[in-house]
């Protein structure tokens, strides 16, 4: 017995390690360390953030709790190792290894596979303590929900201000009330242009808008699933009966369900103050796409689903009826925007790389694009001759096929796939929503960062955007492993 309660305050240290990880995704807390790996600055330069400290503590702790108190069995590891999906990701890490051996510049590339490899030991933990119920999927949309609310405050405030909030010990970027119009545009912050004016656009405590807007999309399917999650304890009531509906907002679902509609509209109007098109593109079709999924496969539940589809369409039509002048000021994609061409030019940049018959097949190492295109003036034979423009292929797939060649390149889609096939597996034999858990919603999740990767680069290169990425991946890879009992009850 004593060992038993032993168990439980080191289940709830590891707990609360997690949770305290969890909240400092969103703050890039960390510096530079005293040596330089090369001469570009952002890239090439080696840090130690805050939340690397606390996700070493958290290994370190699950993998003490493990052996100590023997609760993961070899069954467990045998179990995960024995996935394809796991498989694949496995070959994904060796081929960014091998590409060590021929990498431009060795010592960045060391760098970025050891911080590689420790995330993905880190997701097949957290899968396996998940599986194990030593960690709660709920305890992740929590938190990522109300930190991607609290964030879309700090984003908009930023707007409004045209200015920092003084928040810099925790990420959030320079941004002075002096460094607006042009000379923020010359200075690196990304702007927007309304009506003649040049506007900061929403970092939150992020180092960039689009970040912002990444964390806050997945942040808002969090909110989604909390939303039906309360309906679990809704008290039944008659709609029309005024006295049972007195009753039923007396009740902590009643006031649950307004926090998470109040939260779900803070975080669309931080998303319209991001400036982020591609964001609110995603947003929007996803969020269509679940309410389809939805009625089509909960039929029984559908007065459920639309009450829920109700609440959201209203949200959306509010915002955007207040805030359509922010959608209007970038109204169309054109070729000559900035936006657009320099993305072209990055992917032509891509094609460059891997046509290369070395890069094509081990590429030019982990972290290195920057700095080989630099070598090799790729920027400037396209046009891009400055400084801010030296940035990263703006596509994940791309960026990572240049880095680690085609073999890697295939493993990790190979590796995604896998992942969304076996979820879409586990849910096939659910019928009733709440039965669901989160695994639908942590799925939306993953596929609004898999849209991302097409215009983006966050993922693959920002701290932030890292640990959001893997993070989604190991909560959906605990999803499939906890849900294998669940299913044949079901």
């Amino acid at each position: 017995m004593r060992n038993n309660q032993i168990f439980f305050i080191y289940k709830n240290y590891l707990n609360i390690i997690f949770g305290i990880f969890l909240i400092s995704i969103p703050f890039t807390i960390g510096s530079a360390l005293n040596w330089r790996l090369s001469y570009f600055y952002e890239y090439e330069w080696a840090f130690l953030y805050f939340g690397d400290i606390i996700l070493v503590l958290f290994l370190g702790l699950g993998i003490f709790m493990s052996i100590k108190f023997r609760k993961i069995h070899e069954s467990d590891v045998i179990e995960v190792i024995k996935k394809p999906v796991v498989y694949s990701l496995f070959i994904f890490l060796f081929f960014a290894f091998f590409s060590l051996t021929f990498s431009f510049l060795f010592s960045v590339s060391v760098y970025n596979f050891i911080r590689l490899a420790i995330t993905v030991f880190f997701i097949l933990l957290l899968a396996v303590l998940i599986k194990r119920k030593w960690i709660n999927l709920k305890l992740i949309l929590a938190v990522i929900g109300f930190s991607a609310v609290f964030q879309a405050v700090i984003g908009f405030v930023q707007f409004i201000k045209q200015s920092g909030l003084g928040l810099n010990l925790l990420g959030e970027q320079l941004l002075a009330a002096g460094y607006m119009g042009n000379v923020a545009d010359h200075l690196g912050l990304a702007v927007v242009g309304i009506q003649k004016q040049i506007y900061i656009r929403a970092y939150g405590t992020f180092p960039h808008p689009n970040v912002l807007a990444g964390f806050l999309v997945i942040g808002l399917f969090c909110l989604y699933y909390f939303y039906f999650e309360s309906e679990k304890n809704r008290i039944n009531y008659i709609h029309n009966s005024k006295n049972n509906f007195f009753v039923y907002i007396k009740t902590i679902s009643f006031w649950k369900r307004i926090v998470i509609i109040i939260g779900i509209f803070l975080i669309l109007v931080g998303l319209i103050f991001t400036f982020s098109r591609t964001a609110l593109f995603i947003a929007l079709i996803l969020t269509i796409l679940l309410s389809l999924i939805l009625l089509l496969r909960f039929r029984n539940e559908r007065s459920l689903i639309l009450r829920w589809l109700s609440v959201v369409t209203i949200i959306f039509t509010i915002v955007f009826s207040f805030f359509h002048w922010t959608i209007f000021s970038r109204p169309a994609l054109n070729k000559d925007e900035a936006a657009v061409y320099e993305r072209v030019i990055y992917n032509k940049i891509a094609l460059d790389i891997i046509k290369q018959p070395k890069n094509f097949f081990v590429g030019v190492g982990l972290g290195d694009q920057v700095v080989y295109s630099l070598d090799q003036r790729l920027y400037q034979v396209h046009g891009l001759n400055q400084y801010l423009q030296w940035q990263p292929i703006h596509n994940i797939y791309l960026l990572t096929f240049s880095e680690i060649g085609v073999f890697g390149f295939l493993a990790l889609i190979i590796f995604l796939v896998f992942l969304i096939y076996f979820c879409l597996k586990k849910l096939r034999g659910i019928k009733n929503l709440c039965a669901t858990e989160s695994g639908l919603f942590i799925l939306m999740m993953l596929i609004s960062l898999i849209l991302f990767g097409f215009f983006d680069h966050f993922m693959w290169t920002h701290q932030p955007g890292k640990l959001m990425f893997w993070l989604v991946v190991g909560s959906l890879l605990g999803f499939i492993l906890s849900q294998k009992e669940t299913l044949s009850k079901t």
